[in-house]
């Protein structure tokens, strides 16, 4: 687990549509309502936007285009069309967002009531396609019309689905949350015959949490292929744990490695196929993480350390014998906190500090309406966009690690390919960080932290030596860091030498904040240490590998961790809800 839940658990106009991105649909929501002769035609977005183009037409006359006003009582924008009559049909597309993004067209019929509206509403076709109805309240029978009929759904905030194979809530069933656009990713396409429709807006959270592993591989990989296993720490024995189908937790045994065998070397397999078990409730759990995988599982290995304690051994990417350099793999990183602690319920996230292998979103429900999506945009993105995307825009030292021998399997971070220790380009940021440590030998690095005040740092020698900040102490980096340092957020710059006991936690902070700065080449103007739009200055020496991942069409809300300090300022998709109900992980293709 990376640096970051460790810093939780301390601290915590118009753009043709041929150009625009595509939307995701679990941006928004839209609509059409009528008051006698006067449709407002509405779109609510569920990101932060600043703008929303609607581009409409009305019983086939010519294609309307209007910047859309906003109506902060109804929190949506609107756009009002009249005169209409009962019979017409009225399209309507938008555009929205910072770049502007692109939604399908939709279609509506004024006086039809056609408008699917309902805590729940399911689609016959995937995607939202087809006929469809909506109900806000359970049903033992959905009914002959559309019994095993529904391929999609969608569920509003505050609420999640039941579905059941049989009637009177009978047979197999699946808890869904939100939108989904296949159910066959479930393992429900055409199998719902009732439901039932649960609020989770208010209440006490049970310190039960379910996961939920969508494949939207495009059918690349069927549900029988994509495979995932959640392992971490048990907060009750401290030892390592798996989660069997029962949503248990299993401790680890030297005795589970010879479940898989590859090469002759003999493997643990805690691996759970999305056809069988597409998901899984569980209890708090600490330093865990969820490995996703297709095609076939992992290999992870059980170990002892020279204390006789059992852990594991996960991929190496950097191991040329590793038995998963051939296997399309990723993970999420999380701690699940129970009440009785401080600061209790999830923190998670999805990660690119070690690699890409494939598309991930990430969204979190909770309690109180709780609501978040990180990750890529793997709706309107294949991997192959990803990777060829990556090889056009960063600069020429980085190109090879979205080129073979790491691809077709992964696009590889910097310090564990041609950046690291005694590669080509392992000196590569050394000018940059010469140049800054000279200039501060001569003149004070002035910053303020959030929380922890003003510092004053100058450099001696070669150690970086801070004073001030709301303790009044005094904080170090302990020499000049090199490349692979400042790529992996290591050495020096995770270092509590020479710091008095109670400030050894602000001393990290500071080197993060200046391990941050120097990965986004901002680091002489600690204004912009926390500004995105300052960022990686052209042609500068950057760690462009981290930058593509906040790419606005890459990642939602620009948050990607492409650095193991990417949290500074905010910038990763590190999501906390001290309730949370659902945690789904969608994997693209």
């Amino acid at each position: 687990m990376h640096r970051t839940i460790r810093t939780w658990l301390a601290g915590w106009t118009l753009l043709l549509a041929t150009f625009g991105f595509h939307a995701h649909a679990q941006e928004y929501t839209r609509g059409v309502d009528v008051s006698g002769s006067t449709a407002t035609i509405w779109f609510k977005p569920n990101v932060t936007i600043q703008w929303v183009d609607v581009h409409y037409t009305l019983a086939g006359a010519g294609q309307q285009n209007f910047r859309m006003g906003y109506n902060s009582a109804a929190a949506r924008y609107e756009r009002a069309v009249s005169p209409v009559a009962s019979g017409q049909v009225l399209n309507s597309s938008f555009t929205y967002g910072d770049p502007g993004r692109d939604t399908p067209w939709f279609s509506n019929t004024i006086g039809s009531g056609t408008t699917p509206t309902g805590r729940v509403c399911f689609y016959e076709n995937i995607n939202y396609g087809g006929a469809s109805f909506c109900a806000d309240a359970d049903s033992t029978w959905i009914g002959t019309a559309w019994n095993d009929r529904a391929s999609s759904m969608k569920v509003v905030a505050g609420y999640q689905a039941q579905l059941f194979r049989d009637i009177n809530h009978g047979g197999g069933s699946v808890t869904v949350s939100g939108n989904v656009p296949d159910l066959g990713a479930q393992g429900f396409n055409d199998a719902v015959s009732s439901f039932k429709v649960v609020p989770v807006t208010s209440g006490t959270w049970n310190e039960r949490t379910t996961f939920v592993v969508q494949n939207m591989t495009r059918g690349r990989w069927t549900n029988a292929q994509v495979y995932y296993a959640i392992i971490g720490k048990s907060w009750q024995t401290g030892q390592f744990v798996w989660i069997n189908a029962a949503g248990q937790q299993v401790p680890m045994s030297d005795a589970d490695n010879g479940a898989l065998v590859k090469n002759g070397e003999r493997y643990s397999n805690y691996f759970h196929r999305v056809s069988d078990l597409p998901q899984v409730t569980i209890a708090p759990i600490n330093s865990a993480r969820i490995l996703l995988s297709v095609g076939s599982p992992m290999y992870i290995k059980v170990v002892r350390d020279g204390n006789g304690n059992i852990g594991y051994a996960g991929a190496n990417i950097e191991n040329p014998t590793d038995p998963n350099l051939d296997v399309y793999f990723d993970f999420g990183e999380m701690a699940i906190l129970p009440k009785s602690m401080g600061n209790p319920g999830i923190y998670v996230n999805t990660t690119r500090v070690d690699h890409f292998g494939f598309p991930l979103r990430l969204r979190v429900q909770g309690l109180n309406g709780y609501d978040r999506t990180v990750g890529e945009r793997i709706d309107t993105l294949t991997r192959d966009d990803v990777i060829s995307r990556f090889v056009a825009r960063v600069p020429t030292p980085f190109k090879p690690l979205g080129q073979a021998p790491y691809t077709p399997y992964r696009v590889i971070a910097p310090a564990h390919a041609n950046f690291g220790s005694g590669k080509p380009n392992a000196g590569y940021l050394q000018p940059y960080i010469d140049q800054v440590w000279a200039r501060y030998r001569n003149e004070d690095l002035v910053f303020t932290l959030p929380n922890l005040g003003t510092f004053r740092g100058r450099v001696s020698g070669d150690t970086f030596r801070f004073t001030g900040g709301n303790e009044n102490g005094v904080f170090y980096i302990n020499g000049k860091p090199d490349t692979q340092m400042v790529f992996l957020g290591n050495g020096l710059l995770n270092d509590a030498r020479n710091a008095a006991p109670q400030h050894i936690g602000t001393q990290l902070q500071i080197q993060a904040q200046v391990a941050a700065a120097l990965n986004r080449h901002v680091i002489e103007s600690p204004a912009n240490w926390h500004n995105r739009n300052a960022f990686y200055p052209a042609g500068s020496l950057a760690n462009w590998y981290a930058k593509f991942w906040h790419d606005s069409d890459i990642a939602y809300d620009y948050l990607a961790y492409g650095f193991s300090y990417d949290d500074v300022g905010d910038h990763s998709p590190s999501l906390h809800t001290n309730a949370p109900t659902t945690v789904t992980y969608s994997i693209g293709w």
